[in-house]
């Protein structure tokens, strides 16, 4: 009763330390605190679960009790001093004594600690531990550099003790162990398994390095120096050895890709006592690399062929559709023209010709372009022209078609003359997107602004409107390909994702700012030259 009582008044003093807790709380890590007896007072989450525990049946369970304890860990706790261990943890003895503890875990296990006393207000230390558990695939070197300290060959009666060959059988890699003449000492049954190796045969025989079909002279060398050998290769496995205790592998037809990593065991007075051998099975990963490979070949293929269709197609639509926008437009002039026939009606029927006309020609310039550009054969020919006048040449083409829909279409131009560097053409067609996109997404009667003005990168095109804005959740969508804002409007999605590459083509950049119900304002930017 004395003792627990004890124990109690100390958890009750450590939960006043509400810093020191509240600090120990939000590491999610591993953690156990300890009395000075090694009673434990506190344990997280993370320390339950890397032991398979329940967190009531710790408290004041005393670690000294634990046959998985080391001794240098009870002393550290004792003697108030830091310790920074690696330890196998056996759950096979907690299994055969469940009064010790009760955990929900099995086999052998790497464990790594780190350990400090830690000083309360009152005076008295508490020993607060950090657990990680090292033997997964992630710190797996660990696991094999705690192994080359524990092997001994020339110590041990057995050339692997029991403890040894239990965690090398528990990992995933193919393990095989050699002595400094090249005999094989010890293979895990993954090696086994792997190599389709009767182990029994192997291991009960004086079989060496060079019996094994699958090592190569570099690896031989590396063994007999005592050097690190880290290499990847093709192996066969289309043969097989009985009196070697071969048999022909049923894992692949005829080969499989392994990684290999060889390294020098030292005994405790750094004298090269045998070879520690580790090989990983990755021909599957290869396999669905080659398959991903094929697959993305055939497929980049097709979209050439795709592009060149849209390309073909693109160019023989527009050819004759040309032919109808002009005769339309002269069959109007011939029948509203000169007065002869003022019909509001005809005029209506007009508007809705040119209106799909030019619905068309987008259409079909947009899937023209995107063809090009998945194709890699879109021409961008730079000239030096003055950005003021074609600009203002813009603003001229698109001022009847915002009339049309009743908008204040405003031109802010400045004093000076700026030039640029680069295909007209393509700088047109991105002002007259944003201009385009304005005029559409802006209710009848609104307000559009197109100016340049200089910038830090050089001059800075602007479109900006008091239309319909866009949704935040939309922002992301706004360059990509095929995303309209308004699902209702006409178009195919294309024209912004478009305008975006041909900017960056030329080295400029692009971008926007909307808020929704307010408007937008669409920019690019370009450098400028001298003329």
């Amino acid at each position: 009763m004395k003792t627990k009582s004890a124990n109690k008044s100390f958890l009750e003093e450590l939960e006043n330390q509400e810093d020191f807790m509240s600090y120990i709380k939000s590491q999610k890590k591993a953690i156990e605190i300890f009395d000075s007896e090694g009673r434990v007072l506190y344990i997280s989450k993370e320390a339950c679960k890397l032991f398979g525990i329940k967190k009531t049946a710790s408290m004041l369970f005393s670690i000294f009790d634990s046959p998985n304890c080391p001794i240098e860990l009870k002393k550290s706790i004792q003697l108030n001093k830091e310790s920074d261990l690696e330890l196998f943890y056996d759950y096979h003895i907690l299994e055969k004594n469940r009064r010790i503890i009760n955990s929900k875990r099995t086999g052998l296990h790497i464990v790594n600690l780190v350990g400090a006393p830690i000083k309360l207000l009152s005076g008295k230390s508490v020993y607060v531990v950090i657990y990680s558990n090292i033997d997964d695939r992630n710190n797996r070197n660990s696991s094999y550099s705690l192994l080359l300290k524990e092997l001994d060959l020339e110590k041990d009666t057995e050339p692997v003790n029991k403890k040894i060959s239990l965690l090398l059988d528990a990992l995933d890699s193919a393990i095989i162990l050699f002595d400094v003449n090249g005999k094989i000492v010890h293979m895990n049954t993954q090696y086994a398994t792997f190599f389709n190796i009767e182990r029994e045969k192997v291991l009960s025989e004086n079989q060496y390095v060079q019996d094994r079909p699958g090592f190569s002279k570099e690896m031989i060398d590396s063994l007999r120096k005592g050097e690190e050998l880290h290499t990847e290769f093709w192996f066969q496995v289309n043969w097989e050895n009985p009196l070697l205790g071969i048999r022909r592998s049923h894992n692949y037809d005829d080969s499989m890709y392994l990684v290999y990593k060889g390294l020098p065991i030292y005994n405790s007075k750094n004298e090269y006592i045998g070879y520690f051998v580790v090989m990983d099975d990755k021909t599957k990963i290869w396999l669905l690399l080659d398959e991903l490979k094929l697959a993305k070949k055939k497929a980049d293929e097709a979209n050439v062929m795709k592009s060149k269709f849209l390309a073909n197609m693109s160019h023989e639509i527009r050819t004759p559709l040309n032919s109808i926008i002009g005769f339309s437009e002269l069959i109007v002039d011939e029948v509203c023209g000169d007065d002869k026939v003022k019909s509001s009606e005809v005029n209506k029927y007009f508007d809705i010709i040119r209106q799909n006309n030019e619905l068309l020609i987008r259409l079909i310039n947009d899937v023209l372009d995107l063809s090009k550009l998945e194709s890699g054969s879109l021409d961008i020919s730079k000239d030096v022209f003055s950005l003021n006048d074609v600009t203002e040449n813009i603003y001229l083409m698109l001022k009847p078609k915002a009339a049309r829909h009743e908008h204040e279409f405003i031109l802010e131009t400045q004093k000076n003359e700026y030039f640029v560097k680069l295909d007209e053409g393509r700088y047109k067609q991105i002002i007259i997107n944003f201009l385009t996109n304005a005029i559409k997404y802006t209710p009848n009667g609104g307000k559009i602004i197109l100016r340049y003005i200089k910038s830090d990168f050089g001059i800075r095109i602007e479109v900006i409107d008091n239309g319909i804005g866009i949704a935040d959740s939309n922002f992301s969508k706004v360059f990509k390909r095929f995303e309209k804002m308004d699902s209702f409007a006409k178009g195919t999605g294309l024209g912004l994702s478009i305008c975006k590459v041909i900017t960056e083509l030329q080295g400029g950049k692009i971008g926007f700012s909307s808020k929704e119900g307010s408007g937008s304002t669409f920019w690019v930017e370009f450098p400028l030259v001298e003329k």
